[in-house]
């Protein structure tokens, strides 16, 4: 597109006031009255300024002659200052067009108007801001292309390592690539036989999974046989215990319990004799006894008559001494009739002991006789029992050893 097609644009006529601080902060200052009544000498240097910070050429290089074109030209001394002229008036239209101001003349330089120096610092503020903000953003993307130029530099190394990397295991592989050819027939062998061999596992495994499960049963059925065995040898030693190992020695015990018995035997007939000779004499001593009592029945009568005597003969001297024999021969009988009770009494007690000894003896005899009986009845039962449990527990033993064998 040429240039006078170009689409102007717009910018914003600042105050006087925000434009004065708006170019402090640029580094120049300047009051609102310098703007409205521009001195050229004042605003020449600030141009100069724009043109130093906007395109980084300082005053001293704008005037330094161009040697090749006062070569050409017929009078070079006439144009020494008009050429540095010319190259700042053609920096400021640069700078000024940049920032939308297209009808820059010289004249703004050399007889500036407040109308247009406020127009031409509101457009070079405006081009400082949008410059700030594109040197900011130029700066961040500039970091971030150095950033990538690196980052693109140290992969293009590394993709050269890569690269040789490879080259060099590829030279390997067509070196290596018979042996490879040969290990993988090799390894098809190997899957081949690896096939069979896994084939020939599972079946192994399969027998194995048999031999298991029958080991399993048969530790169990061993398990269980010990058990019983224990068992049974706990039962053995509880019913050896019980058996009879000499049947001559019970046979013995029996005799001498029966001889004992018969001895107790005799013992009760000789006590059954004594006790009735102590009843015949006990008899005897009843009817002395009564004999005695009848005295007694004498003596209380004698008594009487010893009283009525008293009262009516006290002076007979024969009948005093009757009486006195009377009552010695009163207490003779009496003491007579008390030793006699005594002796009846003991021997009533004797006998009464005598009978109940006879009573005990003959009961535990008789008690001693039947449990000896069922004892021996009960030894022979369990002797047989034990006959018949030994012979199963012979015949258990020897079809768990035929299992255990087979």
């Amino acid at each position: 597109m040429k240039e006078a097609e170009k689409v102007p644009y717009s910018f914003p006529i600042l105050p006087i006031d925000d434009l004065v601080v708006c170019l402090a902060e640029m580094g120049i200052s300047i009051s609102g009255e310098e703007i409205m009544k521009p001195d050229p000498a004042r605003i020449r240097p600030i141009y100069e300024l724009f043109v130093e910070n906007f395109l980084n050429i300082t005053r001293d290089e704008m005037h330094q002659p161009k040697f090749a074109a006062m070569d050409i030209m017929e009078h070079p001394d006439l144009h020494d200052e008009s050429i540095g002229e010319l190259e700042f008036f053609k920096a400021l239209r640069k700078i000024f067009r940049g920032a939308g101001i297209d009808n820059f003349q010289t004249k703004d330089i050399h007889r500036p108007d407040g109308a247009r120096l406020r127009r031409i610092f509101s457009g070079i503020v405006n081009f400082a801001k949008f410059r700030d903000e594109r040197i900011q953003r130029y700066t961040e993307l500039n970091s971030i292309m150095e950033q990538t130029i690196e980052r693109r530099q140290q992969i293009e190394m590394e993709t050269q390592e890569k690269q040789n990397e490879l080259r060099l295991l590829r030279q390997q592989r067509e070196r290596e690539e018979p042996a490879i050819k040969q290990l993988e027939s090799e390894i098809s062998l190997f899957e081949a036989e690896l096939k069979q061999i896994g084939a020939q596992q599972g079946a192994c495994n399969a027998t194995i999974q048999k031999l298991k499960s029958n080991l399993g049963s048969i530790m169990e059925k061993t398990q269980n046989c010990k058990m019983m065995i224990a068992s049974i040898k706990a039962e053995n030693l509880k019913l050896s215990a019980l058996v009879v190992h000499d049947p001559e020695k019970v046979k013995k015990m029996l005799e001498d319990m029966a001889h004992n018995l018969e001895a107790e035997r005799v013992a009760i007939q000789e006590t059954e004799k004594r006790s009735k000779e102590l009843q015949a004499r006990y008899q005897g001593l009843c009817k002395i006894e009564k004999n005695i009592q009848k005295c007694l029945g004498l003596m209380d009568e004698c008594d009487a008559g010893m009283d009525r005597l008293r009262k009516t003969a006290k002076s007979n001297k024969d009948v005093k001494t009757k009486n006195t024999e009377r009552e010695q021969a009163l207490k003779e009988i009496t003491t007579t009739s008390i030793h006699i009770t005594k002796n009846i009494q003991a021997t009533n007690d004797k006998m009464s002991r005598a009978a109940q000894l006879h009573h005990s003896k003959q009961q535990q005899l008789e008690e001693d006789l039947h449990d000896a009986r069922l004892k021996k009845q009960v030894i022979e039962n369990e002797q047989a029992i034990l006959n018949t449990k030994l012979d199963q527990n012979a015949l258990a033993l020897q079809a768990m050893q035929q299992q255990i064998d087979q």
